[in-house]
C-alpha cells in the first residue's frame, strides 16, 4: 500500500461512517472513496484500550490470516493491509 493511499484511508476527513460499532468488541466500519476506487476500513481504535490489547488485536491477526488464506475465493475482498495496530482496509 503506498503512502498516499495509507494517508487517505487513515484520514477522518475522507471517511464516511457505514456502521457504528454496537458493542465494545466490534469495529466501526468506514467507506473511503477516491473517485476511482472504493475502500472499506474496519477500525477498532475507538474501543477501550484494555479490550483492544487483550482481545481485539489477536482477533484482527486471526481475521487477516484467514482472509489471506481465502483471497482466491470469488467475492472475498482484497486486504490492502493494516492501518496501525487497530484497523485494516
Amino acid at each position: 500500500m503506498d503512502i498516499e493511499l495509507r494517508r487517505k484511508l487513515e484520514s477522518d476527513a475522507c471517511r464516511q461512517l457505514l456502521r457504528k460499532s454496537p458493542s465494545i468488541a466490534q469495529a466501526d466500519v468506514f467507506l473511503v472513496e477516491d473517485g476511482q476506487h472504493r475502500y472499506v476500513v474496519k477500525d477498532f481504535s475507538q474501543r477501550p484500550w484494555l479490550m483492544r490489547v487483550l482481545v481485539i488485536r489477536a482477533c484482527l491477526r486471526h481475521e487477516l490470516k484467514i482472509m489471506s488464506q481465502i483471497a482466491d475465493v470469488a467475492g472475498v475482498p482484497t486486504i490492502l493491509g493494516r492501518l496501525g495496530k487497530d484497523a485494516f482496509a
